[in-house]
């Protein structure tokens, strides 16, 4: 068995080879090869895959209690960036499955410094991409950056570590 980050090179490199392979293919090229892997089985309907889960803001779930049952990382090109040797580094986020005290199913993406961490201890800890009870959900941290050269407002989200002021008890 291959070492963890090993495992996860393997499949960057495997999704790169293959996105560079559609990029040199024409539409009709495209066409045809999905095509064949839907009759073969191989592409699914959204709700095949996410069932009912809702895709939600993570604003939703501030203050609002939920238990991550299922956590998966993810990688984007969309806001990878390069090192000083020029080696491309893709963007790694967090998709998240939660469920709520009333039954709802959620997912929500993250990618920043608050939420992902606690979620890779949490695997490092115990092996498991389940079992995180968020009972004062999510809280935001608001702050200035620099972004393409202008100060801009960002938003970090983490896991609220205590009730929400007028919630305390």
């Amino acid at each position: 068995m291959a070492p963890k980050g090993k495992q996860a090179d393997d499949t960057k490199v495997t999704a790169l080879a293959t996105r560079t392979r559609l990029t040199e293919m024409s539409g009709d090229e495209l066409l045809a090869m999905l095509a064949e892997r839907q009759a073969a089985g191989e592409v699914q309907d959204v709700q095949d895959v996410t069932g009912d889960f809702t895709l939600v803001d993570k604003a939703a779930l501030i203050g609002a209690e939920f238990t991550v049952i299922h956590w998966q990382e993810n990688f984007s090109d969309e806001n990878g960036t390069y090192d000083e040797s020029g080696v491309f580094h893709p963007a790694v986020f967090a998709s998240v499955y939660a469920l709520t005290p009333d039954g709802r199913k959620l997912v929500f993406n993250d990618g920043g410094v608050g939420i992902l961490p606690v979620l890779r201890n949490h695997f490092n800890e115990t092996g498991r991409t389940y079992g995180v009870r968020a009972p004062w959900g999510l809280h935001e941290s608001t702050y200035k950056t620099q972004i393409d050269g202008k100060v801009q407002s960002a938003t970090t989200y983490y896991f609220a570590t205590g009730a929400p002021k007028g919630k305390r008890g």
